[in-house]
């Protein structure tokens, strides 16, 4: 493997002032990693804490298409974000725009998937339009989320 990340790691890096490297190893094909990130009968399975229910996922998947979801927060309230798809190449990169509705900022997030010896490498490229936008970001807890939602991902591929 070409990378020192094992399946069930994410490791963050942090790129100039606005980017963030996120990085994945599943072990299941880029097929299978591309269709939970895009089918809207998968992906309220795994993204973002369990305690959190997605109650919106809309997605509309081509070149100037777009995606809504929403969750309902364990504590009352709700997490809203929306975004545009500028790049659509199933099974190996997506990119779109990324805004939370109660949140200033927006970020490009390029997400590109390369299946290597079984398993596949997810490298998520987010550069935010402010490192304001980013520090905030990083101070909301994103990264616990990302990780668990990962992690249910992983037992989503063990389960088959």
């Amino acid at each position: 493997m070409t990378t020192t990340t094992q399946p069930g790691t994410t490791t963050y890096e942090e790129v100039g002032d606005r980017g963030l490297v996120i990085t994945r190893v599943f072990a299941a094909p880029a097929s299978a990693v591309f269709a939970a990130w895009t089918d809207p009968a998968h992906l309220p399975n795994w993204l973002g804490p369990a305690k959190h229910a997605m109650t919106v996922c809309e997605i509309d998947l081509r070149v100037g298409g777009g995606y809504r979801y929403e969750w309902q927060l364990a504590g009352g309230g709700a997490l809203r974000m929306h975004g545009t798809y500028t790049e659509v190449d199933a099974p190996h990169r997506l990119v779109s725009t990324e805004i939370m509705d109660d949140f200033p900022g927006q970020s490009v997030n390029e997400m590109d998937l390369v299946e290597e010896e079984g398993v596949t490498i997810c490298r998520c490229t987010v550069t935010y339009d402010t490192p304001e936008s980013r520090a905030g970001a990083l101070g909301s807890g994103m990264k616990g989320g990302i990780d668990e939602g990962y992690d249910r991902l992983d037992a989503i591929f063990a389960a088959g």
